[in-house]
């Protein structure tokens, strides 16, 4: 294997599955991999991962084959223009859209026991593999206190973040929080590091705990209702919440600021070294970049089959790289690999125009709404 295709919906801002692409790509080019990165949406993390990979759009992709696509979100395994000889799928969640299985991957991964079994009420076996941390990026760089002193909260919701501080009022101790939403930031680690025990979902859980924090799993999010697993006091408890993917939903415990103020007694200093193990044993980047290369095996046999008989991903149109508007139909689009792409405004076609043409006169070709209908359109979904 050489070239790898790496998509994810949207790289806008920081997020679950954002930076775990960003890591993912990461651990990828280390190991001198050609890694191109797919999304229909470019920001903060696309502007990171630019530093090690290429990124790629609608706009930009180029017919290549890669020898492996690892693919988050249904949208990109179906819309995005790739070939590659093996495409897998990583599904994230249980509920988004975007997370449910597409009949056109290879394989599937999901990243809890959860997740398993709710791809296989769908019909689709899969592996799981845990969400890898970068355990050199994320890591212990102060001893925790003996006495709970800081709680640094990563909740997503005003709720969440007024209860656990109104807990740490209670508790007599010092309250921080950061939500990505409002004041995110990237070196988060560093944040981490400054907290003795950290209140958080998923991701934020394990890179909490690569750092050698304490750990509360909890948050008010729209499909948790302010509850969660509790604080993370030893290697069978976090057995359990991961299967659950340390959503919260493992246990259910419904909190409120009393019993979180009472699940901030449970701290001990200990917690931070043995996260720190539980990090190491199933969280390491490493491993989980070594098990999705399994998946990217192919033989010269199955390689012959790819080209003979998969039904390719480049859309063919005699509209490429046009603009077109039905004669009965509202809107303009511009056809990229054979699909359309709808223009939102006119600022954004004077913007086209300059970038294709060089000035902005509008140009487009007027055609028949049966044509206009067996172009496939690209949906804004995000």
């Amino acid at each position: 294997m050489k070239r790898i295709l790496v998509a994810n919906h949207h790289l806008l801002t920081y997020g679950g599955s954002e930076t775990f692409t960003y890591t993912l790509v990461a651990e990828l080019a280390r190991r001198g991999y050609q890694v191109d990165v797919f999304t229909f949406y470019e920001g903060i993390v696309s502007e990171k991962i630019k530093e090690f990979a290429n990124i790629i759009t609608l706009r930009t992709a180029k017919k290549e084959i890669y020898d492996l696509a690892l693919i988050s979100h249904k949208s990109c395994v179906e819309i995005a223009p790739y070939n590659a000889y093996k495409t897998v799928q990583i599904c994230h969640g249980i509920y988004p859209e975007e997370e449910q299985p597409s009949a056109s991957a290879d394989s599937w991964i999901a990243i809890s026991e959860e997740v398993q079994n709710h791809l296989l009420t769908k019909g689709f076996k899969s592996s799981i593999i845990y969400n890898g941390i970068d355990l050199t990026r994320y890591c212990p760089k102060k001893t925790l206190n003996k006495e709970l002193k800081t709680v640094l909260s990563l909740c997503q919701s005003d709720q969440a973040n007024e209860m656990v501080k109104e807990a740490c009022l209670k508790a007599g101790v010092e309250f921080k929080y950061f939500d990505k939403f409002q004041n995110g930031v990237w070196n988060i680690e560093d944040q981490l590091n400054e907290a003795d025990l950290v209140v958080t979902l998923g991701r934020g859980a394990y890179e909490a705990m690569a750092c050698g924090r304490s750990v509360l799993i909890f948050d008010n999010r729209p499909y948790s209702e302010s509850f969660g697993d509790g604080l993370l006091s030893n290697k069978p408890f976090f057995e359990e919440s991961i299967k659950n993917n340390c959503s919260g939903r493992r246990f259910k415990i419904k909190f409120d600021a009393n019993s979180l103020a009472e699940e901030f007694k449970q701290y001990k200093q200990e917690q931070g070294e043995n996260n720190r193990k539980l990090a190491l044993a199933y969280l390491d980047i490493k491993k989980a970049v070594d098990s999705y290369l399994e998946f990217g095996k192919t033989s010269f046999k199955e390689k012959i089959s790819f080209h003979l008989f998969k039904k390719k991903k480049h859309f063919k149109s005699r509209y490429n790289k046009k603009f077109i508007k039905g004669k009965n139909t509202n809107g303009i689009w511009e056809v990229i690999n054979g699909l359309r792409h709808p223009i939102h405004t006119e600022e954004e076609m004077n913007t086209r125009m300059l970038q294709v043409y060089g000035n902005k006169k509008w140009r487009y070709k007027v055609v028949s709404d049966r044509t206009i209908d067996k172009i496939p359109i690209v949906k804004d979904s995000y």
